[in-house]
């Protein structure tokens, strides 16, 4: 090659016309244009040209000349008449193609005629000797919709990417595109399908930042409030449904005005019932009573919502409901199983007003003997809502109140019963837990409690009974049920009678103990020390429990089950897979928030238990905020340990916590 031939180089944009400065073994040296040099491998030589030029003014003027025929020559008018001429299946030459549209032109035409090629792949495909083959009618339709799409997409682009350069108050549809494609992005990174647009979108809006494009898609959605500074993303991954479909507001809404008459029910209004919960509570599952009887035994009533009244089989809400399996518990708000008509309304066991309610009642003597048990559907009023907080204090003594003999009544029996499931080798892993509230200021309250505070146990302890009642009751009718079994550990863990657990005994235990999994088979569950468990507790807000409420109804008013067991199978599956994903969504939406309160507390002291040793590090339990992370020490610790530590470091968005000391 002379030195001033006429080279086009690729470049990312195209073709890039060039002069030849010399040829360097398998590497040349260019003059550009602009008056830049470069050298190139020879194999980014897209096309030699029969024009030679001996200066950079020529070389422009030569440019100008075969944009000229570029703009001239139009690939779709020179395909029709290839097709035309027969030339269908030979491979035609550049200059043969230029000559059915162009004047002739020294090298121009042919050089023009190949670039306009290589930018327009629609209708030729080139072979590796420089020839072109006109494409079939078919395979050039396709292409043309691949264009349009193109251009569509484009056209999409330029406008999302106008309106994150100048918003206005009106948002638009490509508004709308824009926050989703970057919403994605934020929530998914590279697993999006619109990845690489949103990172387009990103490096088009801030060319000149250093910073992580994920971070500046997050802070782009925060500037334009799609996204809150404090948006807990885990939900918004999982893709669970917020919005009841429509179908299943209006069915919801008519059953919730169904009338509850004491019709086939026990009239149990009489009785003096309490409901004990958080306070945070709104969707009441179960209230208690009890009756004293002549022989000197007590007669327990463990009441459940009646759910299955309003929820009829196969009914929209029925549909929204197995879809959710159960209520999503966020620091933020709740994701409710059922409509609020419902949960919180007709079907929940609000005081002061006649409800529908499953009676799971005992015969209990005073040292904790389950002496009977029976199931009815009942009515009921609930006397009084109270918080855990105040019936520990009815409990201890120190607080008046009607309900008080009761809630103490409730207490000293279920103590009893209690005593005597420990004695059948149940595995009590009381500890501490903690609720997290995030108010409206957007800050978390992180309040702790123990799972032996007297209310709590006492309330968990009737909840048990039932369902282990339950479950008996079902096992001894035949009844085809959705059993709640645990194997029990290799080794079985030595629990103190006259202490609670140490964080680090309760990890030991943890590890040593099998999941709890629904089962089919009436298997045993080693961690409550009983033969049959089955859950039906909580109608409101677990779908299993809803389900075990309709067998159970349609035995009481039957005698014959509504499900077969081949028909609770065909949920199992679902109501496992949905439920275990909402409940790492509310452990990691917990841990969030409770990071996101730390982050104002950088420098502040917080106590901690050692709980665990990983190799260098040791994994240690910040008291009081329920929350575990590793920690590198100076100085080696004993597990059991408890230490102030200065919190040095916490990013909550990259669930990262630093403890010093």
């Amino acid at each position: 090659m002379k030195t001033g031939t006429v080279v086009f180089i690729y470049r990312s944009e195209g073709w890039h016309m060039s002069r030849l400065l010399g040829v360097l073994g398998d590497r040349i040296e260019v003059e550009h244009i602009d008056g830049t040099r470069e050298i190139y491998s020879i194999r980014r030589i897209a096309r030699t040209s029969g024009k030679v030029v001996s200066s950079l003014a020529a070389l422009e003027a030569y440019r100008q000349q075969v944009d000229a025929l570029i703009q001239s020559f139009q690939p779709d008018v020179v395909w029709g008449l290839a097709l035309d001429s027969g030339a269908a299946d030979e491979a035609l030459a550049p200059d043969v193609l230029a000559s059915l549209v162009l004047p002739p032109a020294e090298f121009a035409a042919d050089d023009a005629a190949a670039e306009a090629l290589y930018n327009d792949r629609t209708y030729f495909r080139s072979d590796k000797k420089g020839g072109y083959f006109a494409l079939s009618p078919d395979i050039v339709r396709v292409r043309l919709k691949e264009r349009e799409e193109e251009a569509r997409k484009l056209m999409q682009y330029n406008a999302m990417l106008a309106w994150l350069n100048e918003p206005t108050e009106e948002i638009t549809p490509a508004a709308n595109q824009a926050f989703e494609v970057l919403q994605s992005f934020v929530l998914f990174e590279d697993g999006s399908e619109s990845s690489k647009t949103a990172r387009q979108l990103i490096r088009d809006l801030f060319p000149n930042s250093s910073e992580p494009d994920i971070s500046l898609a997050f802070k782009e959605l925060v500037r334009h409030g799609v996204f809150s500074d404090d948006e807990n993303l885990v939900f918004h991954r999982s893709g669970l449904p917020v919005a009841f479909s429509l179908g299943a507001l209006r069915d919801a809404e008519i059953r919730s005005h169904t009338a509850v008459t004491s019709e086939r029910r026990e009239d149990h209004r009489h009785l003096l019932t309490v409901a004990i919960d958080d306070r945070y509570t709104t969707e009441i599952d179960d209230a208690l009573s009890v009756e004293s009887r002549s022989d000197g035994t007590w007669l327990v009533h463990v009441y459940i919502a009646d759910a299955s009244f309003f929820v009829l089989p196969g009914s929209p809400t029925d549909q929204d409901a197995f879809e959710r399996a159960s209520t999503i518990y966020l620091p933020e708000g709740k994701v409710p199983m059922l409509p609020d008509c419902l949960c919180e309304d007709a079907a929940s066991l609000k005081s002061g007003v006649d409800r529908a309610a499953i009676d799971f009642s005992f015969t209990v003597d005073g040292e904790g003997n389950v002496l009977g048990f029976d199931i009815a559907e009942v009515l009921v009023n609930v006397n009084e809502h109270l918080s855990y907080g105040m019936s520990d204090e009815l409990i201890a003594g120190t607080r008046e109140h009607p309900l008080g003999e009761l809630v103490r009544t409730l207490f000293s029996l279920g103590e009893g019963v209690r005593a005597r499931r420990r004695q059948g080798g149940s595995i009590t892993l009381d500890r501490q837990d903690t609720t997290v509230v995030v108010g409206e200021n957007r800050i978390a309250q992180v309040t702790p409690w123990r799972t032996d505070d007297p209310s709590r146990r006492m309330v968990a302890e009737w909840m048990i009974s039932a369902c282990t009642g339950a479950a008996r009751w079902c096992y001894d009718h035949r009844i085809p049920t959705l059993y709640r079994a645990q194997r029990p550990p290799d080794d079985p863990p030595q629990i103190p009678l006259d202490r609670p657990l140490r964080g680090f005994e309760l990890q030991r235990i943890l590890r040593t103990m099998r999941k709890a999994e629904l089962s089919i088979e009436p298997l045993p569950h080693a961690g409550l020390g009983v033969d049959f468990y089955t859950q039906i507790t909580s109608p409101l807000r677990r779908y299993a429990d809803l389900l075990m409420h309709r067998q159970i109804r349609s035995v009481l008013r039957t005698s014959r089950p509504y499900y077969s067991e081949n028909e609770l199978l065909q949920y199992f599956e679902q109501i496992e897979h949905i439920t275990a994903q909402q409940r790492s969504i509310e452990r990691q939406s917990r841990r969030f928030w409770v990071l996101r309160r730390l982050e104002q507390n950088i420098g502040h002291k917080v106590e901690v238990e050692v709980v665990r040793q990983i190799g260098r590090r040791f994994v240690v339990d910040l008291l009081d905020w329920g929350l575990q992370c590793a920690w590198t020490p100076k100085r080696t610790p004993t597990v059991g340990d408890i230490l102030p530590l200065t919190i040095s470091q916490v990013n909550a968005r990259k669930d990262r916590i630093i403890l010093a000391g």
